[in-house]
């Protein structure tokens, strides 16, 4: 191995997975800047943001045959730089009327190969009247949002440097190896965050070998607010087609909006995601869910997800996947603020014992293609998703991010899944994915939700 190329993780192996069979597309953080953008500053700033961060230049190649992916379940991959990377594949300029759900869409529906010659993230330069929305995308592979974040952050700081280039290559790895800084090592390598221990892999064992029902008394006993799913049985919903496709809505706080829910948690002694994740899914529970339901009169519980990210033990980690989450099972919801108070309590025990992140060692003990088909097929899947990138301040120099917008596709996790972040001038953006069959749905379901979210968050006393 050289000091730009390495085997893939445990972690490595499910995204490459994910991206061969196309169980997720992309995610992407778009940034309004304060400033616009020219040709020349572009390719000079990619180039050394590349050259700083050797992350940027790489694919996944295959070693050997394709029957080796499932044999070796994808084992058979290497990490390394592409031979050269040339201005148009990684650039592209485009106008638009509105920067809205059917442009998030349009994003959502752009994949990236591996095993080419072309790296796996793209920037997207939307001119829409005075306005320049320059949107980060890319495989999961090597970054998360909290990378896409970052990447608006280095991306200004050279700007800020005002160096142009109009030459077509922006990289190539044999003219630029010396200039290329070494790979940073994945998280495996230089933390135990993903390291599972003895007793975890064992107690998954264990788990598994324990019928569903006394699990679920286990769990009434001994989980505060854990619900009683002979009454108030999970959310489910069959969907129509295999085909993984993802339709948006988005929704705007502004800053004094943003604040006063923020003050509001405080009081509580609560933090804004779990508050998020109540509010989405009283609203989903009051508005969508009785569509969907084989049941509308049954009173369901709802599965549901909060991701953090590892960077709170890892500051320095920039470029890469970094997060964990843990899973939430919800009784209907009666009340905000205590449904708030129950995602609080699983989120900070997540937090302080690892436990959650920890769960991403356990993929070395299964057959990930066999894991993830498993979840294809059923249908059981989390209700929602919440990630929270917070409140991002980026600026330097003469250059300032005012606004910042997060999507991704939700894959074949869940139905549901709120994208979070904001700035101190823009507010808060989020952008709820679903499953595009829910389009489906007549006209006016989906106004009387966001009217009912938009409702419960900007009148916290709820």
């Amino acid at each position: 191995m050289t000091q730009h190329q390495r085997e893939p993780t445990n972690a490595d192996r499910y995204y490459i997975c994910r991206n061969f069979n196309k169980y997720y597309i992309n995610f992407n953080v778009t940034g309004v800047y304060n400033k616009r953008i020219e040709d020349g500053a572009i390719r000079g700033a990619l180039r050394r943001l590349m050259l700083n961060n050797s992350t940027f230049v790489l694919n996944a190649f295959r070693t050997g045959c394709i029957e080796e992916d499932t044999q070796r379940d994808y084992r058979n991959f290497i990490l390394k730089p592409v031979k050269e990377i040339r201005y148009e594949d990684v650039v592209e300029w485009r106008e638009i009327k509105e920067f809205n759900e059917q442009v998030l869409e349009e994003i959502g529906e752009i994949d990236f190969e591996m095993n080419v010659d072309k790296p796996l993230f793209k920037v997207l330069i939307s001119q829409c009247g005075d306005k320049q929305y320059v949107t980060f995308l890319c495989d999961h592979i090597l970054f998360d949002g909290g990378s896409g974040a970052f990447f608006h952050e280095d991306l200004i700081r050279e700007l800020a440097r005002g160096e142009t280039r109009s030459s077509a290559v922006i990289f190539n790895y044999e003219q630029d190896y010396e200039k290329l800084a070494p790979l940073s090592p994945p998280v495996d390598e230089i933390s135990d965050l993903y390291t599972a221990s003895l007793i975890q892999k064992v107690s998954i064992i264990v788990l598994e070998m324990i019928p569903g029902f006394i699990k679920n008394i286990y769990r009434r006993w001994f989980i505060k607010g854990f619900p009683d799913l002979r009454q108030n049985p999970i959310f489910t919903y069959k969907p129509k087609t295999k085909l993984i496709r993802t339709g948006y809505k988005m929704i705007k706080f502004d800053p004094s909006q943003t604040q006063r829910a923020v003050e509001y948690c405080r009081s509580q002694q609560v933090t804004l995601t779990p508050f998020i994740g109540a509010v989405g899914l009283s609203a989903l529970q009051d508005t969508i869910i009785p569509r969907l339901a084989n049941n509308a009169t049954v009173q369901y519980s709802f599965k549901s997800n909060l991701v953090f990210s590892g960077r709170r033990f890892l500051p320095d980690y920039r470029y890469g996947v970094c997060v964990g989450s843990v899973d939430c099972t919800i009784g209907p919801i009666k009340s905000i603020i205590e449904t708030t108070r129950v995602f609080a309590r699983q989120l900070k025990g997540a937090i302080s014992n690892l436990k959650s992140i920890q769960r991403m060692g356990l993929l070395g003990l299964v057959n990930i293609k066999d894991f993830l088909f498993n979840r294809l097929e059923n249908y059981s899947k989390l209700t929602l998703e919440v990630s929270n990138l917070g409140i991002k301040s980026l600026v330097s120099g003469e250059w300032q991010i005012e606004d910042l917008i997060f999507s991704q596709n939700i894959g074949i996790s869940h139905y549901f899944g709120f994208l979070v972040v904001g700035t101190p001038t823009g507010g808060t953006n989020l952008v709820l994915g679903y499953m595009k069959e829910f389009d489906d749905l007549e006209p006016n379901a989906w106004n009387q939700f966001i009217k009912d979210f938009e409702s419960k968050f900007d009148y916290c006393e709820k």
